[in-house]
């Protein structure tokens, strides 16, 4: 039901938004809020995005939902989630009905990069490159799907209670193959004290290198506590930034800062293109480079799991299943579980031939495979029962397992057609732990694991 709202606030701590109760406000500014809301399904804590009605025009509508769109492309460690969009009403001011457009994003509680400067003035060497890094493997993944996100700043990098780094924010992002932009072509868009100097120009005709001289400028006001360029309004900001005199060195204002780091910024922030570091990978190259090591840890670690695949393969593939040994004697222990194919969970790291006969198998109706998900047990297994716990029922955790893994092999449809089943048969029953596969009705008990299990199948695949 609508609510009445303060004239300051679209929403009220407390007040019911669709599937969403409000917490609190996280943020205002003139295109809209955010509020920390809790989905009052699932019993977890998202960032809800609003959309001001005042400003709600049919263009800034459809760019808030291009927003959305894009951001759910873009799968990463490193970029903030969207979850959700859509509208829901409430009352305005004189108790008409008023439309509000939001999204709902993944909620990040470490603040953002700009807390951290108010906090510290500036960031050491280290400390600076691993955010920077971390960035640039996010923007890896926005690169890839040919989008420019355009508004690298400190607001818009974020940090988990963990210290993880995530970029967020793609109003104003533009894909690449897009025939309608954001933004009038033409137009300046983006944060001017980061704008790389095309960008300033014309909004609509930049690159991908766009965004690194942004997150350059962004590393500048890391190490020095100072933005590159200083002006009260775009007027005064112009000329600085397309004239070709090149940045000023970080150490001029911080001369202990090491010079590999410095000649770093400096070719982020070319002003020619030419100049200006290529993409995000060539980026993150670099700064392992000035580090060191993690390309070498990250080689070596690859190596090892490479290693103990194939060991896997050789001890517990017979040519057609896995099996398992007892831990004590070596012997061949044999059941009907699905935890036999659990190691489909390395899905495209597996041979294509073991993928495919898995897969075969995984695909017999009535078998592993139930109308509601997969069993825990083969239904014609002796290992089955329907009685007490119900050993064989559809559980989260082998459904997430498998059908990741099965998503990472390639066999996406297949992978599409039961997480749907499974998703539908927890939306219908309350994200109950245990599922009878033969009826589909619950026992045990509501918890955490079928809700995370629900939240990571979904986002795979939005339209369930």
């Amino acid at each position: 039901m609508p609510q009445n709202i303060d004239s300051d606030y679209l929403l009220q701590p407390g007040q019911v938004f669709g599937r969403y109760t409000a917490e609190r406000c996280l943020g205002k500014g003139g295109m809209g809020e955010v509020w920390l809301v809790h989905h009052n399904t699932l019993d977890v804590y998202h960032a809800l995005k609003l959309l001001l009605p005042d400003i709600a025009s049919p263009k800034s509508i459809r760019r808030f939902q291009e927003e959305a769109k894009l951001a759910c492309r873009l799968k990463h460690p490193n970029l903030i989630e969207v979850h959700d969009a859509g509208t829901d009403t409430i009352l305005d001011t004189k108790g008409h009905q008023t439309t509000v457009n939001y999204i709902a994003m993944e909620y990040v509680a470490g603040g953002s990069l700009t807390n951290r400067l108010e906090q510290c003035c500036r960031l050491a060497s280290e400390p600076t490159l691993e955010i920077i890094r971390q960035v640039a493997s996010a923007l890896v993944e926005v690169h890839r799907q040919n989008i420019v996100h355009r508004d690298i700043k400190p607001d818009n990098i974020m940090f988990t209670d963990t210290g993880l780094v995530k970029l967020g924010d793609l109003g104003i992002a533009k894909s690449i193959n897009s025939s309608e932009m954001n933004m009038t072509n033409g137009f300046r868009l983006g944060t001017s004290y980061y704008m790389s100097p095309e960008q300033m120009r014309d909004s609509s005709a930049v690159d991908i290198r766009a965004d690194i001289y942004s997150l350059g400028c962004v590393a500048f006001e890391m190490l020095t506590g100072d933005i590159p360029y200083h002006g009260k309004n775009i007027e005064e900001l112009y000329p600085q930034v397309v004239s070709p005199k090149e940045i000023p060195d970080v150490r001029d204002f911080v001369p202990d800062i090491p010079r590999k780091v410095a000649v770093l910024v400096a070719n982020m922030c070319a002003k020619k293109l030419e100049k200006r570091i290529q993409t995000p990978a060539e980026l993150i190259e670099g700064i392992n480079g000035i580090i060191g090591k993690p390309a070498e840890e990250t080689d070596r670690l690859y190596a090892d799991g490479k290693k103990l695949i194939e060991r896997m393969l050789d001890e517990l593939w017979n040519g057609e299943r896995f099996i398992a040994r007892n831990p004590l004697n070596g012997e061949v222990v044999a059941t009907d579980s699905a935890l036999y194919y659990i190691p489909i969970v390395l899905g495209k790291r597996l041979p294509q031939e073991i993928i495919d006969k898995l897969t075969a198998d995984l695909s017999v109706e009535g078998e592993l495979l139930t109308g509601y998900g997969f069993a825990s047990e083969r239904l014609t297994g002796d290992g089955f029962r329907t009685t007490g716990m119900a050993r064989g029922s559809v559980l989260a955790p082998v459904n997430l397992l498998v059908l990741t893994g099965l998503y990472d092999a390639g066999k996406e449809e297949f992978a599409k057609k039961v997480a749907q089943r499974y998703c539908r048969t927890l939306k219908d029953g309350g994200f109950n732990l245990m599922i009878n596969p033969l009826q589909g009705n619950f026992g045990g008990f509501g918890c955490s694991w079928p809700a995370c299990a629900f939240i990571i199948l979904a986002d795979m695949y939005s339209n369930m």
